[in-house]
């Protein structure tokens, strides 16, 4: 995980735990006490935004045709034409296996993920998604390797 990566998720976990002590969660009378369980809060937030990480997927919008389209991509490439814009979490989509050959391509339409065959997919064959860059945007294999290891902490030695 990039320094910068870390700099974002601790941020985000802070302001979260400010939103939350702006509510009157954490009940507690004395201002040090309060200030421990806010820390110990926004600990655990860290936490668990750095494990959801693995499971988070990409939404980009990508130009093509000058037209602008949002798209779903697990690829963090730093192609000028997509740009990311947000994470989410779809439960099912993150039990998918990971291919950087992938034969699904997941597209984020007016709040849903729809997934699309992106080739023919033979009965009994398993679904696989691509969690990272995918080789056909990242040829390299070793860049692809790296990228797999900082972000999701595995080593696959087909991508």
């Amino acid at each position: 995980m990039s320094t910068d990566d870390l700099f974002h998720y601790s941020l985000t976990a802070y302001l979260l735990s400010e939103i939350i002590k702006s509510t009157n969660f954490l009940q507690c009378n004395q201002i040090k006490k309060r200030d421990t369980e806010q820390i110990l809060l926004g600990s655990i937030l860290l936490k668990h935004i750095q494990q959801m990480i693995c499971n988070a997927q990409t939404i980009s919008i990508t130009k093509t045709n000058q037209i602008d389209e949002i798209i779903f991509d697990n690829d963090d490439d730093q192609d000028e034409i997509t740009k990311r814009f947000a994470s989410a979490i779809f439960p099912t989509c993150a039990l998918m296996n990971h291919s950087c050959v992938p034969n699904i391509r997941c597209i984020f339409d007016q709040g849903y993920l729809r997934v699309y065959t992106a080739r023919l997919i033979h009965q009994g064959e398993e679904i696989l998604n691509c969690y990272g860059p995918q080789k056909s945007l990242m040829p390299s294999t070793e860049q692809r390797q790296n990228v797999l290891f900082e972000q999701y902490f595995v080593s696959l030695k087909k991508c």
